[in-house]
């Protein structure tokens, strides 16, 4: 499911991004996916525009029940925060475990600045039989760490 809403912003509108705002001037928009070489691919489309982006599969377990995005102008650069382990809390709203910014496993390109949110909805009654984002990032952490002190003479 993606979301564009025709506003602009400084920076993410994380209050918007967490259900907290109502959403108005909504873009119809379409969005395809595809997944290749352990990334995920996504493609959104309005009648004017279009925004692609991919993220690494440890943003995405397979536990993984949907992903909504949800995209704005930016005024400045691009930017995508990928928000994984999800739910869904009362009312039907989005609750999230907070959101990680863009690094090198994420990429983004689009004809004008946008902020994207793509918020990783899991069913915990699934194990994830994959490495994490955090297990990931913990990896190689102590592979850096380790180079470090291999290099101590």
């Amino acid at each position: 499911m993606a979301v564009w809403i025709d506003s602009t912003y400084n920076k993410p509108p994380i209050r918007y991004f967490s259900g907290e705002m109502k959403r108005v001037n909504v873009i119809e928009c379409s969005v395809e996916y595809y997944v290749k070489n352990e990334r995920c691919y996504f493609t959104v489309t309005s009648k004017d525009d279009t925004i692609a982006f991919s993220v690494s599969e440890y943003y995405v377990g397979t536990n993984a029940d949907s992903i909504n995005i949800m995209i704005c102008w930016a005024s400045g650069k691009s930017s995508i925060n990928i928000i994984p382990n999800c739910g869904w809390a009362m009312h039907g709203r989005c609750f999230t475990q907070g959101g990680l910014p863009m690094n090198e496993l994420c990429n983004i390109s689009s004809t004008k600045p946008v902020h994207v949110a793509a918020f990783v909805l899991v069913d915990w009654r699934r194990d994830n039989k994959m490495k994490t984002i955090y297990e990931y990032e913990k990896e190689v952490e102590m592979m850096r760490l380790d180079s470090i002190i291999r290099a101590i003479p």
